[in-house]
């Protein structure tokens, strides 16, 4: 049945293209897939719009394809445009896919502890992992059916594997084995992708363009406890603010994404609900009706907490399970993408979403900021938000606080009574003084970005201005360079593996920055401290970074450490 469903699609689709389109005329022509295995899966992508071909007449079926190539196909699958980008500026082409990816879940940066590199080939664990990531489905971690499952276990992909190969999306090799670091080449993402495309039309009624053009098609209706509302009278929320538009503004995508305000939503999705009868409603999906117009489903009932106050708040309980008591509690802020909110200035959702500045934060990415009613105050990581009927409970991490007794100048260090900052004339104790991000800092409620504002400090009887300043939560101590600081030279560098020094002349070493490899004599790179140097303008940290003698194996920093009796900077390297 699914697969007569597809064929009736494709048949539509391209009926529909002839006139509009040379695309599929050019996907038959090209000159390497005729009698390829996958040439049918391909030319089907292609008709799609999912997919092209390269501007010399060709496909490549058998090349690798790149994580770049893979992530913008799967976000054409999912009718998802990008709509913003998390690191400004790049000179790569996918570089907003990636951004989106990253933003829905798909993409997750740690994973890749060596830096995401777009160009490189995509692997088949990865590729399981992101179409299962896509589908919103949970990872299965019960036994595999592969020979190699060893080799699977040991894997960060293990459990998406298995769901990617129940869901009959993946499958494995004839020889019984996955093979999860084999690169995938673009012939079989074709094929997995279309298995995809099976998937989504699997879940419920389809949506299809066949009855006009999908560019012309408004939501006529909304069906919720089989009631039918007129779209015309629906209020529709975005990022749980309210929005001028209505229900009936709504433009359909497909089944599972749909268009409002010039952005793109992914459904069902937290980012736009409707309200009906007092209560929030996520969208679920579009569906047909039976004269065959679109009509929308909802979903989950969503509760939504605004201006709120400290009576709100059940509990807050830390790392340990000890409640905080809110009758101990003056006041309560969350410091939420670098600025700090009072508690009547953020909505949450009974999904734990924190709503701020048009955007929605997932509580794991939100600080607490407590002062009691004796004046102390300090920082909790937020994990997660529960509810206890109206009233809310905030379970969090470790305390977090910049409160420390030592302050390292420079790379030597001083008690914090021995430091005194000054912006203009006006004279702060550093323990009057937050740092809650790297060069950014917290005084009297009003926050400072150090590169904006000069800012000295003074210590040892001399007053110098501060070039950078952040918190090291491993030592506990606030780390500040100024602009007196002398660089450590590179042949103070002594490289340490297994406790044994290495013979590496510094002119021959080599670390990973940016997804570059840049000698450590370069004129642009400065050793400013024992645990930070500078490159082209920017600061980076020594820890976790990959290091290479030439063009020799790679290595990893774990450590770094000032040695005072021979004067010299020891890097370990496992």
């Amino acid at each position: 049945m699914q697969d007569f469903i597809k064929s009736i699609i494709i048949v539509v689709l391209i009926t529909t293209l002839q006139f509009n389109s040379p695309l599929l005329a050019g996907a038959a022509e090209y000159k390497d897939l005729s009698g390829h295995w996958a040439q049918k899966n391909i030319e089907s992508l292609v008709t799609y719009h999912y997919i092209n071909g390269y501007p010399d007449g060709t496909f490549r079926p058998d090349q690798p394809i790149s994580r770049a190539e893979f992530i913008t196909l799967l976000l054409n699958i999912l009718h998802v445009k990008p709509s913003f980008s998390l690191t400004g500026p790049s000179t790569h082409w996918a570089q907003a896919q990636i951004d989106q990816a990253v933003d829905q879940g798909i993409i997750l940066l740690h994973e890749y502890p060596y830096g995401y590199e777009p160009d490189g080939s995509l692997n088949r664990g990865e590729l399981a992992t992101m179409v299962i990531r896509a589908l919103k489905k949970q990872p299965d971690y019960g036994p595999l059916p592969f020979s190699d499952a060893e080799q699977i276990a040991n894997s960060a992909y293990r459990g998406y594997i298995k769901t990617a190969y129940s869901e009959g999306i993946i499958s494995g090799y004839p020889d019984g084995k996955f093979k999860p670091y084999n690169p995938v080449t673009r012939a079989q993402a074709a094929t997995v992708c279309l298995n995809l495309i099976d998937k989504l039309q699997s879940t419920g009624p389809i949506w299809n363009p066949a009855y006009s053009s999908v560019s012309s098609q408004k939501i006529a209706g909304l069906i919720h406890d089989d009631h039918r509302y007129d779209p015309f009278y629906v209020d529709v929320y975005i990022d749980g603010e309210t929005s001028p538009y209505f229900l009936s503004d709504v433009e359909v995508i497909n089944q599972y994404s749909v268009k409002l305000a010039g952005r793109t939503f992914a459904l069902p999705s937290g980012e736009l609900r409707v309200y009906l009868q007092g209560d929030y409603y996520l969208l679920s999906r579009v569906v047909n009706d039976s004269q065959g117009k679109p009509v929308i489903e909802v979903g989950s009932r969503i509760k939504q907490w605004e201006y709120l106050n400290v009576s709100d708040i059940y509990a807050i309980y830390d790392s340990e399970g000890d409640r905080l008591s809110p009758n101990s509690i003056d006041s309560i802020q969350f410091r939420i993408d670098g600025d700090y909110f009072d508690l009547d200035q953020v909505k949450i959702d009974s999904e734990g979403v924190f709503l701020v500045k048009n955007r929605r934060f997932p509580a794991d990415q939100i600080t607490i900021r407590i002062r009691e009613s004796n004046d102390k105050s300090y920082q909790l990581k937020l994990k997660e938000i529960r509810f206890r009927g109206d009233e809310i409970i905030l379970d969090c991490n470790e305390r977090e606080s910049n409160f420390a007794s030592h302050v390292e100048i420079n790379g030597r260090r001083y008690r914090v009574s021995q430091v005194t900052i000054y912006r203009g004339n006006t004279r702060y104790d550093l323990d009057d003084i937050e740092v809650f991000s790297r060069d950014r800092i917290r005084i009297d409620d009003t926050n400072y970005n150090i590169n904006n504002y000069t800012f000295k400090c003074e210590y040892n009887n001399r007053k110098e201005v501060i070039k950078g300043i952040y918190y090291d939560r491993d030592d506990e101590l606030i780390v500040i360079r100024t602009d007196n600081i002398d660089s450590i030279a590179v042949s103070d560098l002594v490289f340490i593996r297994k406790g044994v020094e290495l013979t590496w002349p510094p002119s021959q070493v080599e670390l990973r920055i940016n997804n570059r490899w840049v000698r450590l004599d370069n004129r642009d790179l400065y050793i400013i401290d024992p645990d930070s140097f500078e490159y082209d303008g920017r600061t980076y940290d020594f820890l976790d970074t990959r290091i290479r003698r030439s063009n020799t194996d790679e290595y990893i920093i774990n450590r770094t450490y000032w040695n005072d009796k021979r004067d010299e900077l020891g890097i370990e390297i496992s």
